[in-house]
């Protein structure tokens, strides 16, 4: 099992589900769904697991969303 990580919460979740829903950008749609997993607990690991996106990939976007948000 991987560890949690820590993420800023720029925005509340159903804030995040209004925009995941009037997104049409595959990219922006994949990063609201891990902000998503993570908001609710998952670990990064499994989130990046489940979306088939690579660990360090994952870290990157997190990192970036924890300092600018999600652009």
């Amino acid at each position: 099992m991987g560890r949690k990580i820590k993420i800023a919460k720029h925005v509340s979740e159903p804030e995040i589900r209004k925009l995941f829903q009037g997104s049409i950008h595959f990219k922006d749609k994949l990063k609201l769904l891990a902000i998503m997993n993570l908001y609710k607990g998952k670990t990064l690991i499994d989130t990046a697991e489940y979306l088939m996106l690579s660990y360090s990939n994952m870290k990157l976007f997190i990192k970036k969303w924890n300092e600018l948000g999600l652009y």
